[in-house]
């Protein structure tokens, strides 16, 4: 358990330093999609949903964060050719 920690931390802290080169942000419009998404793909109401983010702090931290994560992943796979 200690291994994973220590990676996901390791990863994390690159990732973010990442997100700052390529000046990757998550907006409120972003998380407004990942409601609707989230919402289209598992056929929950969307005020639910928006409920549960915007409710409370720390779970809207915690999505706008992975937000940034997956846009940061986008962006490199933009400019790096997997064979």
């Amino acid at each position: 358990m200690k291994t994973k920690a220590i990676f996901q931390v390791k990863s994390g802290l690159i990732l973010d330093n990442l997100a700052k080169k390529y000046n990757v942000e998550s907006t409120d419009a972003d998380l407004e999609k990942k409601i609707a998404e989230t919402a289209d793909g598992t056929g929950a109401d969307i005020e639910q949903i928006k409920k549960y983010y915007t409710s409370n702090e720390q779970v809207k931290k915690n999505m706008m964060y992975a937000i940034r994560e997956e846009k940061t992943f986008d962006k490199i796979k933009e400019e790096v050719t997997i064979a």
